[in-house]
């Protein structure tokens, strides 16, 4: 298997045998997808809304904000909240699970190190397994 795909492999069990980065990656797409679910309604409420007041029709207004613009602004801001906590509680990768990978036999180190994140390589590596970085040869 080469060694990208090894990676690869590697990357996806070790992700997925650590519940506390998918909660946190599920709160992110849920944050985006609240953000444009919320925006177009917000827009839409808005333009009903300045609609209606023009035509002095205050109580179709006023249930245009109630039934539209408030809960926008209620997804808008909950959006805004997981995204940042997405943003400012970043989490180091997971480590790599060693039963999740395809292959046991890895070389030693050979003292070779990831000049990103420090992690220790395997004589063969051509990608770091802890951040991913493409090891340079020589």
């Amino acid at each position: 298997m080469p060694s990208f795909a090894r990676f690869a492999v590697q990357r996806n069990c070790a992700i997925l045998k650590n519940p506390k980065r998918v909660g946190i990656m599920v709160r992110l797409i849920l944050g985006i997808l609240l953000g444009f679910w919320g925006l177009p309604l917000l827009v839409f409420s808005a333009q009903n809304l300045i609609n209606c007041l023009n035509e002095n029709e205050s109580k179709a207004a006023l249930m245009f904000f109630f039934a539209t613009g408030l809960p926008s602004l209620i997804m808008l801001l909950g959006s805004f909240l997981l995204i940042r906590n997405y943003t400012k509680n970043p989490t180091k990768p997971a480590p790599l699970a060693k039963s999740c990978s395809p292959h046991t036999g890895l070389s030693s180190t050979n003292g070779r190190y990831c000049t990103k994140c420090g992690s220790e390589l395997a004589a063969e590596a051509v990608f770091c397994p802890n951040c991913g970085q493409k090891i340079s040869v020589g």
